[in-house]
């Protein structure tokens, strides 16, 4: 089978340490977050709404969300038709992406970040230009370097073309 080079390059995603082998060197108390896991659980209204909902949960969800679209319209005031849902922010990234990158067009992304940006850009056919942050400010972005790293080539930004 045929695999294109753009996934063949892909470093495989390499989570952090489970909360079992955390434990295993004497902490008791541990709140994961590397993951993007919340340590307080589901609202109880959302455990409401799936003992609500669990008749139907065999039955397959609507693509386009249409009644989460028209509440985030009345919450934002931003019209239904302009906002997207879907199955979390990798798929969101994932469409993004394909719909803005041409071959040869780039993403500036902050090194080390969130790596899911790095993979679709280049599923996406894109490059990666990666800034790496500053060195004497923990977490903090290289803004200039960022800027620096922006070229004609470069998308995300709507004012650019």
């Amino acid at each position: 089978m045929h695999v294109r080079d753009a996934v063949k390059t892909l470093e495989p995603y390499r989570p952090g340490k489970t909360l079992e082998d955390v434990r295993r060197l004497g902490l008791t108390s541990v709140i994961k977050l590397g993951s993007n896991e919340n340590p307080y659980g589901p609202a109880p209204e959302v455990m409401e709404v799936i003992r609500r909902s669990e008749g139907n949960i065999r039955l397959y969800p609507e693509s386009d969300a249409p009644r989460l679209r028209r509440a985030l319209a009345e919450f934002t005031g931003h019209p239904a038709e302009r906002i997207i849902a879907g199955a979390g922010i990798d798929e969101l990234l994932d469409l993004t992406l394909r719909c803005i990158l041409e071959p040869g067009d780039n993403i500036v992304i902050a090194f080390p970040g969130f790596i899911r940006y790095e993979v679709a850009a280049k599923l996406s056919g894109g490059e990666v230009r990666r800034v790496t942050g500053k060195s004497d400010t923990p977490y903090a972005h290289d803004l200039s370097g960022m800027l620096r790293a922006i070229n004609a080539r470069t998308r995300g930004d709507s004012m650019r073309r």
